[in-house]
Order: C-alpha cells, then structure tokens, then sequence
C-alpha cells in the first residue's frame, strides 16, 4: 500500500524489543513511527499527527497513564486514540487506564492478529465517530442557518407590516434603512416619482457618486460591483454597500432578501403615492365645494333682487297701463306714450336678462371646475405615473 494513503500507527514503548515487533507486525499496513518514552510520545505525536497511538503502561519517569492524561489534556492530541499494551491486566488496571481515556487494553504478550483486529476495531470506531460528530456539526449549521434564515424572513414581514404605518416618503425610507442595518448592512436610498428624486442615506450624506450609481437603472434589476450591490424597482433603488461577499450562501441570502424588501418598499410607495393623490383630491373637492356654496349663495342673493325688480317693474307696467286706458278715445299721441311705457318696461326687462347672463357665467365656470377633477382626469394622471421606468 502506497504510504501516502496508510493510516499512521505511533507505538510509545520503553523496551526496543517490543517497538521492533509492533512495527514488524503493522509494517506492510500502517505507517509507524516510534517513542520511548512518554514525554518524546507527546513530542512526535504532536507532529507526526498519528490515527493512532499504542502506549505502554508501565515506564520509567513518566508511566502510560500520565502520558495519556497528558495526550487527552492537549488540543493538538485529545482526538487521537490510544490502546494500551500492558503485562498488567487486572480490572483495577484496566479501569485505570480507560479513566484517562485510552480506548482499549491488550495484555501482553498479545496474538498479531488480536492486535491488529483490536486496532482496526479502534480506528473504525473512530471513524464513525468522526462521521457523527460531522453529522451532529453539520446539522447543528443546518439548524443556525435556518434559524438564521427565519429571522431574515422575520425581518421581512415585520417591515411589511410597520410599512403599512408609514404615511410619507422619508417615514418609509427610515424604515426600509432601518431593516437593512438589522441585517448588518449599511445602505442608501434613492425614491422618485414624477421625475422628483429623494436620497436617504444611512448615517450620513448620499454622495454624488452614490447618487450617479442609484439613478443609473438602465443596467438590470441586480447590479453588482465588489461588495456593492444596487438593486432597482420602478420607485425605490437601494445600494448595499458591504455584501457578505465572502460568505457565499449569506450573500445569497442577503440578494434574496434585500430584493424582497425593496419590492415591498416599492409597492407600498406606489400605494403613498395613490393615497397622496386622494388627499391632494380630496382638497381640491373640498375647495371645489366651498366655491360652490359660495356661488350658489350669491345665485340664490341676486335670484331674490332680481325677482323682487321684476316684481316692481311689472306693478309699475300695470300702473301704468290702467292709468292710461282710463282716457277714452286715445290719440296718436296718447298711442305713442302707452308704447313709450311698454318699451321702457322692455328695456329694463332687457336688463334684468344680462344681469342673469353673469350668472351663467359663474355656473359655466363652477362646471369647469368639477370637470377638473373628474375620475377619467385622475385616471389619466395615474396612467402617466404608471409608465415603467426602465430596469
């Protein structure tokens, strides 16, 4: 077997007779290395970064039971698994060596197939163990990711509903900046409607790059450069500028949720926007309607003088015309002046008509205004807000 691809065996012994069988034994399939003594074992294993260690239990200065304590105490060796070789095999012996954290006990003299059977059953062991803990760890990133994630998603529908409050423009930037620096993220802003810009910036000023950048929205939905990424809807673009780049699976994450936020914003701007628009009609009805009242107290003032004239003038007609047909046999002067009279009444009747013509005017104009503010205007005006702005 090719060394490269061997699993490494460190044998920590004090008698060079039993390191030389152990490596003879373990030759053709593991890769050696030897120790005799506890103190070099936990040097080599520190290096030699072994699969697995054989440790006597019985040495001068520093026994197996101390150098394993000492191997499980250390960061670099704790993973590392021992089995001990020992002449002592008693209970109380055994015991006292899985107390420090060996992982099995031969006696000697020991079969080379035990050994290697033991040793294999070691490294199995140590295997699935590994494979676990991967599992446990990589379950338990699953678990922080999602957990992660619900709070990203969290975020997302605590802003939908706080935006649902907000009545203006800049209460509904403060918001939608507010969530981003929940995220960690440090961002500007840029809304339009009518062809009127506002920029909000996080915690200090919108530069006049930043401004270039979140006004070019010609280039796409997403734009990216470095850890900058813009992204554009009809109303609102937004520019993050500290993308967790470096973290692949959280920076897509944050792509998807911070275009989530922005499509949100933008529709609750469209939805300020119309809400704006009914307020600015509602004044305008509401002037419109005091106008109104006003006119048509003045229609109502000079309807009741005008009637009150021509209730005069037509008493004063008929006066008038008694008076003159109490002569009997009435000359053609006598005609003349009955007709000079009549006329005169036709004049001022005449009169009284133009002075109604003003006030057709006034209703014509009051007319006028009510056409102003008519649904297929409005209409009209909302259809022109709505002309996509390119993306």
């Amino acid at each position: 077997m090719d060394s490269a691809n061997k699993l490494k065996v460190l044998a920590i012994d004090d008698e060079p007779l039993n390191l030389d069988i152990i490596e003879e034994i373990l030759e053709e399939r593991f890769e050696t290395e030897q120790a005799q003594n506890g103190s070099d074992g936990i040097a080599i294993a520190k290096s030699f970064k072994p699969d697995l260690i054989l440790l006597d239990v019985n040495m001068p200065v520093m026994d197996g039971l101390e150098t394993c304590k000492r191997l499980k105490e250390g960061s670099e060796t704790s993973h590392i698994p021992v089995v001990f070789l020992s002449a002592l095999s008693r209970v109380e012996e055994r015991m006292a060596g899985y107390a420090v954290g060996a992982d099995d006990y031969i006696s000697k003299p020991f079969d080379e197939q035990e050994l290697l059977v033991k040793i294999e059953l070691v490294l199995n062991s140590k295997t699935t163990k590994d494979e676990l803990e991967k599992s446990s760890t990589d379950a338990m990133s699953m678990a922080m990711t999602a957990m992660s994630t619900a709070g990203e998603v969290g975020a997302i529908l605590q802003f939908t509903r706080k935006s649902f409050q907000c009545v203006t423009y800049a209460g509904l930037a403060k918001l939608l900046l507010e969530t981003c620096s929940q995220y960690g993220l440090k961002a500007s802003l840029r809304m339009s409607s009518s062809g009127e810009e506002q920029f909000f910036p996080d915690d200090s000023e919108v530069s006049s790059l930043e401004r270039k950048v979140l006004t070019q929205n010609d280039q796409g939905r997403f734009v990216d450069f470095g850890k900058r990424t813009v992204v554009h809807y009809k109303y609102v673009s937004l520019l993050i500028k500290n993308m967790p780049v470096e973290n692949a699976d959280k920076y897509g994450r944050m792509k998807d949720n911070i275009g989530l936020l922005v499509e949100a914003a933008d529709a609750r701007f469209e939805g300020l926007k119309m809400n704006l628009m009914l307020q600015e009609r509602e004044e305008m009805l509401s002037k419109l309607l005091k106008t109104t009242r006003e006119i048509l107290n003045d229609v109502e003032h000079e309807y009741r003088s005008n009637g009150k004239k021509n209730e005069g003038i037509m008493s004063d007609l008929v006066q008038r015309v008694e008076l003159s047909f109490m002569h009997l046999g009435l000359s053609d002067e006598q005609e003349q002046a009955l007709l000079s009279i009549l006329s005169g009444a036709e004049k001022e009747s005449i009169a009284l008509y133009d002075s109604g013509l003003d006030l057709e005017k006034r209703i014509e104009f009051l007319v006028n205004e009510l056409k102003g503010v008519s649904t297929p205007q409005v209409e009209a005006i909302v259809d022109k807000e709505n002309e996509a702005i390119p993306c």
